[in-house]
């Protein structure tokens, strides 16, 4: 199965957690998930200084990493983007950092119980459950769509043992998403958040 890749790589700018809320470790462990996620389907993530396009600080995708409410249906809201009444999404992206702990920490991962897990283990699960919260989110802003799919990585919920399992099968994109990235990747000429090599 060939996956569907944009003509030539295309570079989507990040700032992620710019007040540091995290443990650098986790936040770094977590860009390298999600960059695994879209490398695959020709998007490459950076997170260094973004350079060659006027007032580049304004069109950079910001992700912002905290705690935060559950929402009203009781859902424990993992990440959130917010789109304009244009049906553009708006370039922050909001990860609830203590929601996707208490998910990805939920389940066993290799039969062993979370209350076993050594802090490094545990370090790495949670790291590995955000880095996938947060490509789902890069995934509404890439697809220009607030919409969920059936499965793979823009279904709207996944479980817990989903979330931590070093298994990443459950977060590809669905034909039907991956025609709509290529339509989006070849109409769009911005920068710096979307801009071809």
């Amino acid at each position: 199965m060939g996956w569907v890749r944009a003509d030539s790589d295309t570079i989507l700018h990040l700032v992620v957690d710019a007040e540091q809320t995290v443990d650098p470790a986790i936040r770094a462990h977590a860009i390298s998930e999600a960059s695994r996620i879209w490398r695959q389907y020709g998007v490459t993530l950076v997170t260094g200084d973004v350079a060659g396009c006027t007032d580049a600080s304004d069109e950079v995708l910001r992700v912002t990493i905290g705690s935060g409410r559950a929402q009203p249906s009781g859902d424990a809201g993992l990440g959130a983007i917010e789109f304009g009444s244009d049906g553009r999404p708006r370039s922050t992206i909001v990860l609830n950092y203590d929601a996707v702990t208490r998910i990805a920490t939920s389940a066993p991962v290799m039969g062993l119980h979370p209350a076993l897990w050594p802090a490094g283990l545990r370090d790495e699960i949670i790291a590995r459950a955000l880095g996938r919260a947060l490509a789902h989110e890069i995934g509404h802003y890439l697809l220009r769509s607030p919409l969920h799919a059936s499965s793979g990585l823009m279904k709207a919920r996944q479980k817990g043992s989903a979330l931590s399992s070093p298994n990443d099968r459950p977060f590809v994109l669905t034909a039907s998403d991956r025609a709509r990235l290529r339509l989006v990747l070849a109409a769009s000429s911005e920068c710096p958040l979307i801009a071809a090599r």
